[in-house]
């Protein structure tokens, strides 16, 4: 069993891995149930808030007996369970405070999208958290990507990636952006303005990787083209040459 958390943000003061232990492995019966115990050890310093986290159960299988063959595909099968754990002192209400970091360019399912880096610095849930996002070109009013979702949640003490995509075929444009972006949960609203940029090198290593970019090879066939011209040319040119060499040597081929 592992303790269940992903990548610590900063502002954690303590970490659930470090307050809960519980056995490693547990066996249970066919048609029966299990009390797992858990050892938690309170932190030193009153803390407020809730401390947030998770157990998951797998199922201990041998690693070679894990993968099966499905149609020449190696399918790893993975059974587990995932019981969330919130530890409180109190039930004093902390209110929530939104941040808004990094803005850049990067892809979700090999599709372009803009993250927009969303922090909750303090120990409290987010609950029914709403997000208007707009981007558009430093200095300009037109909006070229628009995203807005409701019904999310953020955990204490966390940060995630928000994406904004740009939808289907579209590609990124190297220059510089402005995102104008809305948080609320309830009561609580923040709003930021942040300037970002994509460079050329970004954009076109993110174009080649969108699956759903029609790749254009218009310069290739030009290129291509241009070389076959040259080729037929140089070919024509030594033909001419040659034929000039015969006529000025009486038709005799000293080579």
């Amino acid at each position: 069993m592992v303790l269940l958390r992903k990548k610590n943000d900063e502002t954690l003061l303590y970490d659930m891995k470090d307050l809960v232990t519980t056995e490693k492995k547990i066996t249970i019966k066919a048609d029966s149930s299990y009390a797992l115990k858990l050892d938690v050890k309170a932190p030193k310093k009153a803390f407020k808030g809730s401390v947030t986290g998770g157990i998951t159960l797998e199922e201990d299988v041998d690693e070679t007996a894990r993968k099966t063959e499905g149609n020449g595909m190696a399918i790893d099968n993975r059974y587990a369970y995932v019981v969330g754990i919130q530890m409180r002192q109190d039930i004093k209400a902390v209110a929530p405070k939104l941040h808004l970091h990094d803005v850049e360019a990067a892809q979700r399912n090999y599709r372009n999208v803009i993250n927009a880096t969303i922090q909750n610095s303090e120990p409290t849930y987010v609950n029914q958290l709403k997000i208007d996002a707009k981007i558009t070109k430093k200095g300009k009013s037109e909006v070229l990507y628009e995203s807005k979702k409701e019904m999310m949640q953020m955990a204490p003490n966390s940060n995630f990636a928000y994406p904004i995509a740009l939808g289907d075929g579209k590609t990124l444009e190297p220059g510089n952006y402005t995102l104008n972006m809305t948080a609320q949960s309830y009561d609580n609203k923040w709003k930021w303005s942040k300037d970002f940029t994509i460079t050329d090198d970004e954009a076109t290593a993110l174009n080649e990787k969108d699956v759903t970019v029609v790749k254009s090879y218009t310069t290739y066939y030009i290129i291509g083209g241009l070389i076959i011209l040259l080729l037929i040319g140089l070919i024509i040119w030594l033909i001419l040459r040659k034929k000039n060499i015969k006529e000025t040597t009486g038709g005799i081929d000293n080579e």
